[in-house]
């Protein structure tokens, strides 16, 4: 902070950008969100994107989903979507048309909520416990349930 100078990579980004807001080190936060917003890949969009959830950045909130709008098909397929949080996912799953269909964006919620559970232990989990880890995003309210059994 005294030498106003710092090695920001995707690893230290975000205790760094939790310490200049605690601290009102503005200069700071502005380097830490364009490091987010250059880091911005298909690989690291998901990290990027709950960067902004986390620290309540709007504008940057509103590039990442953008970028996600045009290539969510890939994106859903990173392991970064899989570590996404259910309100991350819950953003996502929000967004208007994306660039898949409704069927590929619910699938890929199921697979997120099947590695959450699975992350915690649960090795097989039941329908019902794949629902209540989607919780309210809202994909899965548009499915009946015959259709939910089938994808899952």
């Amino acid at each position: 902070m005294y030498s106003e100078k710092v090695d920001i990579t995707m690893s230290n980004v975000s205790s760094l950008l939790y310490s200049a807001k605690k601290y009102l080190v503005s200069g700071l936060v502005s380097t830490c969100v364009k490091v987010l917003d250059r880091s911005a890949t298909v690989d690291t969009i998901c990290d990027v994107l709950q960067q902004c959830i986390l620290f309540d950045d709007g504008l940057l909130k509103k590039k990442s989903l953008s970028f996600i709008y045009f290539t969510a098909t890939v994106v859903f397929n990173t392991e970064g979507f899989m570590r996404l949080s259910r309100d991350a996912v819950k953003t996502v799953a929000g967004v208007k048309r994306l660039a898949c269909t409704e069927k590929y964006l619910f699938e890929s919620c199921v697979k997120w909520a099947r590695h959450q559970l699975l992350e915690s232990g649960n090795v097989n989990p039941s329908d019902e416990e794949v629902r209540e880890m989607l919780g309210s995003v809202p994909v899965h309210d548009t499915l009946s349930d015959d259709d939910f059994r089938r994808v899952c």
